[in-house]
């Protein structure tokens, strides 16, 4: 028996010795690795990236007046950094095939009719028509007064029909309320709801107390949460400009808790607030804060403070 481990531990330590003459003999190993495997996955809402480009076409940054709860607030706080301009996205025509080739998806195999909300649904519901090959209607606010006077336009023939609504994004369900009771009064039977995108629960709930079923591509509900981590990240800002002005006390001298270091994060959550994670937009401003209270800058009652101010300010839904 001790022969036989004595011969099985030097073959063992040869073959070890020829393996490493190999690997010696074929120089280091230079092979990279596929850049493709070492990215994170794309959220399932963002299938190819869709959501991304869908939001950097429409997106449009600036000062705008929205509508906003509560009233009592003052007008200045009455405003949004951005609005989703959907007609930039529905006037590019390969987003739009792509787009409602995914809408198209979501539309239910019972309903006959679909009917576009003016004026946003308009453009959307005409190409669907033609993806789907069903009849298009057109649903008015209200009755034009002059020519036919119709509410509806489109194909007539959809009285007792199973109709499908189509519309851009879905806030609070009142313009979709009114377009349901306008087809009811005409006669169709409005059973569902196709959206773009859905940036209010209290739309969906709207939608559920009408009795129809909502569809949606992308759940945008977290647009708020977007616009508080915005506030937050120019509140920070003005605190790490002051910090570096008047260092008292002294920041830490590392790179990573450095004020420029920390401007630098500032900056890169003000260009991608709208497309990074949620998650990893509070993780950067979690860090952020973490380094201010640290260093005595700031106090977690501080932070506290100004967190529940921003959210105070930042009760807006996108116009």
């Amino acid at each position: 028996m001790k022969r036989r481990s004595t011969d099985l531990a030097a073959t063992s330590s040869a073959d070890w010795r020829d393996g490493a003459k190999r690997r010696r003999a074929r120089g280091p190993d230079l092979r990279v690795a596929d850049p493709a495997a070492t990215k994170p996955p794309r959220p399932a809402q963002s299938p190819d990236g869709l959501m991304d480009r869908v939001l950097a076409l429409g997106t449009v940054k600036g000062r705008f007046a929205i509508k906003y709860l509560p009233v009592s607030l003052p007008l200045k706080s009455r405003r949004t950094d951005y609005v989703f301009d959907g007609f930039q996205v529905a006037s590019n025509p390969r987003l739009l095939r792509e787009v409602c080739r995914r809408l198209a998806a979501l539309i239910p195999r019972e309903a006959r009719f679909l009917a576009g909300v003016a004026l946003a649904g308009i453009p959307w519901v005409t190409l669907l028509s033609q993806i789907t090959g069903r009849p298009a209607l057109f649903v008015r606010m209200q009755a034009k007064h002059h020519g036919t006077r119709r509410v509806i336009e489109g194909n007539q023939d959809f009285v007792g029909q199973a109709v499908c609504l189509v519309d851009e994004i879905l806030v609070t369900g009142k313009t979709l309320a009114c377009a349901r009771e306008q087809l009811r009064q005409q006669g169709a039977v409005p059973q569902w709801a196709v959206f773009l995108a859905v940036s209010e629960t209290e739309g969906l709930r709207a939608v559920r107390r009408m009795g129809m079923k909502a569809r949606y591509l992308f759940d945008w509900r977290d647009g708020r949460m977007r616009q508080e981590t915005l506030q937050v990240c120019r509140c920070l800002k003005r605190r790490l400009r002051q910090a570096r002005r008047n260092p008292r006390p002294p920041m830490p001298a590392a790179k990573e808790t450095s004020p420029a270091f920390l401007l630098g994060m500032c900056r890169e959550i003000e260009a991608h607030y709208l497309t990074w994670p949620v998650d990893k937009l509070h993780r950067w401003i979690g860090y952020i804060q973490g380094v201010l209270v640290a260093t005595g800058y700031s106090t977690v009652k501080a932070e506290r403070g100004m967190i529940r101010l921003v959210r105070r300010k930042t009760h807006a839904r996108p116009d």
